[in-house]
């Protein structure tokens, strides 16, 4: 039900008040609950004032998502969040977390399911914010699959 309570931008506000976002997000890694991930996602996408939040959890998602490969309703929900993060914070990760490496591999893999490819796909657009990130991101194989 919040799953479904989060798609209207006014709860979503709601439940990004007073730091309970981020709690959400705490407890949602705690418990490795995919449907808590689809809330995060949720609240992420309609209420996109979270951002603050959600830039500070972007090295968590990254690694998460680096670690659960198999579990593809998990990687979607991470990923979808991570599209709904447009921060210059990016460069790092791709840095130091090898996420375009992630990606590549997504894409290459040919077994990846049609949703994580298309997670992947717009995680690249959001990935290029800047001139650096950009940058990065034309000069690797990725975009060469995308």
């Amino acid at each position: 039900m919040t799953v479904n309570l989060t798609t209207n931008p006014r709860n979503a506000e709601l439940l990004a008040q007073d730091e309970q976002h981020e709690q959400l997000i705490e407890r949602a890694f705690k418990c490795e609950d995919t449907l808590l991930f689809k809330v995060c996602r949720n609240v992420a996408q309609f209420y996109p004032a979270s951002i603050e939040t959600l830039e500070k959890y972007l090295a968590h998602y990254v690694d998460y998502a680096i670690q659960c490969q198999e579990n593809t309703d998990m990687l979607v929900e991470l990923l979808g969040t991570m599209v709904y993060i447009p921060s210059d914070k990016w460069e790092i990760s791709m840095e130091k977390q090898g996420i375009i490496d992630f990606l590549q591999s997504q894409l290459m893999s040919g077994y990846a399911e049609d949703d994580v490819v298309l997670e992947c796909v717009m995680l690249s657009g959001t990935m290029c914010r800047n001139d650096t990130t950009a940058s990065m991101i034309a000069n690797s194989y990725l975009i060469k699959l995308l």
